[in-house]
């Protein structure tokens, strides 16, 4: 080897260890990404006792964990890439109270063990900018004519979450954007299942149970290429329905069965892998190899088939316990009410049996949910369920533990438990001596103590804190803070809240209209007045002129008409004034329309009719002008 090669060598050796060095230098002092855990606890124990609260004040990255309660929050808002978990799925509870639940407008937000009740339009929104977020095991109850999940973007993941709804629910899930993940999920009761949407590709939905609804699965509106697989979809009306031209989606390896119809399919799509189809309960075609695959295909609709449909199903062999059991009623509810999933058995289910605590044992029959018809005191208990297969086989006990608080019994359902009204003074039988309002995203509620249907006081709920109201008319003046300063006006009239500066600008406005149409009022009947008397006084004294002048014969009517002195050109002129000032009570009018629609709400209306009588008393003296001219005119 010569010299040359021997220091090219070196060189290289040189530059790798010096290059390793670095590297490791690099990494070894590359800054640790702060990930600061934030307690948020009703009771006051933590960092926050607001969600929203603790939202605003965290960073990127941060931690929020939820203690167990139940939050009454309105519209949730995550804008940054947060984590956001609940300490148990089955005591961490958000109320939405009928408003939206959780808007996410920021990508990559984490989501777990928080169970989501009373929701209206959604109980989780991801929109379009909102990308790689993760749901995972949520519990979303009683939405109320929305969606559970509404995903409008891209690369989210949805896993073990439960997804119920009522009459008036839509989807359990509605995706409108591509390569969504929706795995291990239950939803029942819904319009929709799932429902995927206007060009929503490539998303897949997998080891999921659908079942007790309108629609499992519907694909429509030119979404592509999009999976079901490992899916257990029963008990629909309508299983799957692959519509609108949607072309090259994939249904293979799923139960389908017991639903009014199973599968349509109106546009070309796979609905097996090329060896493995799905089992139908409806299929009548036989298995001669004994491969478990059907020697004939299973029709869909169209030219769709299924051309490897299974012949068993691919439910388990073993009997299980049942899963995900809840307690779906209030702590202070005696005769709590207890949900649970199906258990999915070979040999079919044929119900199951219940129990709390060491009472006998009570057989429900195939049922997924269960009331106790005893009431129990209070004190924590253990609620036992196992399934029964139709070949008599049972699975071992599953448990859920509960409690019952009669403490927090609110038979009127307003908010505050029995106890709060009991001590604040109002009647705990009354829903409407109490109303929940929000400012500044905290719940507070406006309390009438004194059973005088006016409400007094303003309190807050987590922190047992309250000041006094002032009423003025439709309107509360609200001290938060209570520092002896209004600071927001409540209209009960369009239930709207505004700080209280705003408000106070149009009683300026008012006050000011209301004094100008004063001062013109009186100047115009003064004016009016005035020519009144001028003139009775001219006719008196023509008419005296006239007595001393026996050769004129004409009578007194005539002379008041030929004399022009004061009569039709004052009082046109009188007139003229008048239709001037009216417009500008006119202009007044509507600033104050401009100024309600600029600050939200109505003023009262009893304030604005001392605004259009005096506008009447105008009109009033122009009539009386009007009269006196026609008079004049006869004459």
């Amino acid at each position: 080897m010569n010299q040359r090669s021997k220091i090219k060598i070196l060189t290289f050796i040189a530059t790798f260890i010096f290059s390793t060095i670095a590297l490791t230098y690099s990494v070894q002092n590359a800054p640790i990404i702060p990930q600061q855990t934030i307690i948020v606890d009703i009771t006051g124990n933590g960092d926050y006792t607001s969600i929203q609260d603790a939202i605003n004040h965290a960073a990127s990255t941060n931690i929020i964990k939820i203690k167990p309660g139940v939050y009454q929050e309105n519209t949730i808002s995550i804008n940054k890439k947060i984590k956001l978990t609940g300490e148990d799925i089955n005591s961490t509870i958000i109320n939405c109270s009928g408003n939206p639940g959780i808007f996410i407008s920021s990508s990559y937000v984490d989501i777990a063990k928080i169970q989501i009740i009373n929701s209206r339009d959604y109980a989780i929104s991801i929109p379009p900018t909102s990308n790689g977020c993760t749901i995972s095991s949520c519990d979303i109850f009683e939405i109320n004519k929305g969606n559970g999940i509404d995903i409008i973007s891209s690369y989210n993941t949805i896993s073990q979450c439960n997804i119920y709804g009522t009459e008036q629910s839509a989807q359990g899930i509605k995706i409108q954007g591509s390569y969504n993940t929706i795995d291990s999920c239950t939803l029942k009761q819904l319009t929709n299942g799932i429902l995927i949407l206007l060009e929503a590709n490539n998303n897949k939905i997998i080891n999921c149970n659908i079942f007790d609804n309108e629609n499992a699965v519907d694909i429509r509106l030119n979404s592509n290429n999009n999976l079901i697989s490992n899916c257990n979809i029963y008990s629909n009306r309508q299983g799957i329905k692959i519509w609108q031209n949607s072309k090259n989606n994939s249904v293979y390896i799923n139960n389908i069965f017991k639903n009014d119809n199973n599968a349509i399919d109106e546009n070309t799509n796979n609905w097996d892998n090329g060896k493995q189809g799905n089992y139908w309960d409806n299929y009548i075609g036989i298995d001669q190899n004994n491969d478990n695959i059907g020697d004939s295909a299973y029709f869909i609709s169209g030219e769709n088939q299924d051309n490897y449909p299974l012949i068993t199903s691919l439910l388990p062999d073993v009997i299980t316990s049942p899963d995900n059991l809840r307690c779906t009623t209030s702590p202070s509810d005696q005769t709590p009410t207890f949900t649970w999933n199906p258990v999915l058995y070979s040999k079919d289910i044929k119900g199951y049996y219940v129990k709390i605590d060491d009472n006998l044992e009570t057989f429900i029959g195939d049922t997924t949910s269960w009331t106790s018809p005893d009431k129990i005191s209070n004190g924590t208990y253990v609620f036992y369920i196992r399934a029964i297969g139709a070949d008599n086989i049972t699975s071992k006990y599953a448990t859920f533990i509960f409690s019952i608080d009669t403490s927090l019994e609110d038979s009127d359902n307003d908010g505050l438990t029995e106890i709060e009204e009991t001590k604040l003074g109002s009647n705990p039988n009354d829903k409407s001596d109490v109303m929940k309002i929000y400012l500044n995203e905290k719940l507070y509620y406006l309390v009438d103590i004194n059973q005088d249907e006016s409400f007094d006081i303003i309190y807050n709920q987590a922190t047992k804190t309250k000041t006094t109201l002032e009423k003025k008319g439709v309107n509360y003046l609200i001290d938060q803070n209570g520092d002896g300063n209004w600071e927001y006006i409540y209209n009960t009239m369009v239930g709207s809240i505004k700080p209280y500066k705003e408000e106070t600008q149009i009683y300026i406005w008012i006050i000011l209209i209301l004094t100008i149409l004063g001062i013109i009022s009186t100047s115009i009947w003064y004016y009016i007045k005035n020519i009144r008397i001028k003139s009775k006084y001219q006719i008196y004294k023509k008419y005296s002129k006239s007595i001393e002048r026996p050769t004129i014969r004409k009578t007194l009517p005539e002379v008041i008409i030929t004399d022009k002195r004061y009569k039709p050109e004052i009082l046109g002129e009188a007139k003229t004034l008048l239709k001037l000032i009216q417009q500008d009570v006119i202009v007044y009018l509507d600033k104050l329309q401009e100024i309600e629609e600029q600050i939200g709400g109505n003023y009262p209306e009893i304030e604005k009719n001392e605004i259009y009588n005096e506008n009447k008393k105008l009109e009033d003296v122009e009539s009386e002008i009007d009269k006196i001219l026609s008079e004049k005119s006869k004459k």
